[in-house]
């Protein structure tokens, strides 16, 4: 069964929910934070966001240039705020070129990944030399344990091996921030 396809339907009436809006606004916060300290000089940056679900990071930045969203869910994408430039697909297999984004964008996507190291490579072969990279994961504690009931199995990642698999595929560490409970955020730059 496609949880996603379920989850859809419902997904940003749920986030609407004053204890889900307050964790999702702390969250936003922490993600724009971050994208002030990559260069300012990003007229002509490509974006990727890829678990972009119904559009809320396309959204919060604003992007109007050249913003692919991509999600393993037909359902999110349909009901994406945004209706250009989407592409179904599997993080772990996309079907794009090689150092193709300036920015590439994963909110909410790597508590759903158990193989890091793919995950990393993927995101790092899609993402241009001297580009960024923000990833977000979901701490163990008593919140993110219970999402685990929504259907979605929730993996989680220490901070320490994160950033030990992400150098692997010749990742920097920028920024580490945890502007809540729920959510790690990371700021990486490809080397190279």
């Amino acid at each position: 069964m496609d949880v996603w396809k379920i989850k859809a339907k419902i997904y940003d009436l749920v986030r609407k929910n004053i204890i889900l809006k307050y964790i999702l606004n702390k969250e936003n916060h922490g993600i724009l934070n971050l994208f002030f300290l990559i260069d300012q000089d990003n007229s002509s940056f490509k974006f990727c966001e890829i678990g972009c679900g119904t559009g809320n990071i396309n959204t919060l930045l604003g992007i109007q240039k050249f913003y692919l969203q991509v999600d393993s869910s037909l359902e999110m994408l349909k009901n994406n705020h945004r209706k250009d430039y989407l592409l179904n697909g599997d993080c772990l297999k996309l079907p794009l070129k090689e150092k193709l984004f300036d920015v590439t964008i994963c909110v909410g996507l790597m508590e759903y990944i158990k193989n890091l190291t793919d995950f990393f490579g993927s995101v790092s072969y899609i993402t241009k030399c001297g580009g960024y990279i923000i990833v977000t994961s979901s701490p163990l504690n008593i919140f993110n344990l219970s999402r685990n009931l929504t259907g979605n199995k929730i993996f989680f990642h220490t901070n320490d091996n994160i950033i030990k698999i992400a150098k692997t595929h010749e990742l920097e560490l920028i920024s580490l921030t945890k502007p809540i409970f729920s959510q790690v955020q990371f700021l990486f730059k490809r080397k190279g």
